[in-house]
């Protein structure tokens, strides 16, 4: 889908994609329910334009989507890249994971990308931190940091981001609450 808005964009590529993708999402029962879309949190870069969103399927299933949309030279939005997965599904670790940080607060983060798109969804697991934002350094010393909103954040660049990350968690009083490696 192709519009003047990046939101109406997302909407219709949600709730009535183009005839190539439509099928599969109508065959899996996930295209979204127009009147349950719910912006959660958006982030700009340059011609670029991440949302995370939810919205319950006509299969009555929750979803959490994260969609990249780039703006061309005529002013148009277009979807380049999206990473979906079921709300419910949103927390689940491996049991090493859970084991390991089960007394620190930490970040499941989930990535993808598209032509000259390339972004990073947190899920913020608090454990009672109360982390308010999060830093990421990749392995070429390029910092970015996103603040948390509905347990998200969210990172968005135009080239792939060098691995590994350094990840690094914050409360309000900048104080340092955790870190690990992606």
């Amino acid at each position: 889908m192709v519009t003047g808005n990046p939101k109406q964009t997302i909407i219709e590529w949600l709730s009535n994609p183009s005839e190539s993708f439509a099928k599969a999402k109508r065959d899996l029962g996930n295209l979204a329910e127009v009147g349950t879309i719910h912006f959660l949190k958006s982030k700009t870069h340059r011609q670029l334009q991440l949302y995370a969103v939810q919205y319950e399927s006509t299969s009555k299933q929750q979803w959490i989507e994260i969609c990249c949309v780039e703006q061309d030279a005529s002013g148009s939005w277009q979807v380049k890249s999206s990473l979906r997965t079921k709300k419910e599904n949103r927390y689940m670790v491996t049991e090493e994971d859970r084991k390991r940080y089960l007394s620190q607060p930490w970040v499941k983060l989930s990535g993808s990308e598209g032509p000259g798109c390339f972004f990073l969804l947190g899920y913020i697991i608090d454990n009672d931190f109360n982390v308010t934002r999060v830093r990421l350094t990749t392995s070429t010393g390029q910092v970015e940091e996103d603040e948390v909103q509905d347990g998200l954040v969210l990172f968005l660049i135009n080239q792939p981001f060098p691995l590994p990350l350094e990840v690094e968690l914050y409360n309000h009083s900048n104080a340092l609450l955790g870190k690990q490696t992606w």
